[in-house]
């Protein structure tokens, strides 16, 4: 739904072959690092006390990639709202 939230406000302004929807993927990749994540977590839990230094960072990197995704959709969402907003003027031709 965040990925077409955002599509939607993209399309307000832009043509539909625009690269910009490319952006679009941002919001499913910060999902998959959160599945990857959960699935670190859930590793980790189950081979505890044996934790290797390997698994403690593909589920700090899985961490790492979630919250910058997130935080770079909600950048995103809000720029292409400013934009709405402003009225600046659309690139369509």
């Amino acid at each position: 739904s965040s990925s077409l939230l955002l599509a939607w406000l993209y399309l307000k302004r832009h043509d539909e072959d625009s690269r910009i929807f490319t952006l679009c993927l941002v919001p499913m990749l910060a999902g998959i690092s959160d599945y990857l994540e959960n699935i670190q977590i859930v590793v980790l839990l189950l081979s505890y006390p044996d934790i290797s230094r390997i698994q403690v960072a593909f589920a700090s990197g899985a961490t790492i990639a979630k919250s910058g995704l997130t935080t770079l959709f909600f950048l995103l969402l809000l720029v292409a709202f400013i934009r709405l907003w402003t009225g600046s003027k659309p690139v369509k031709k």
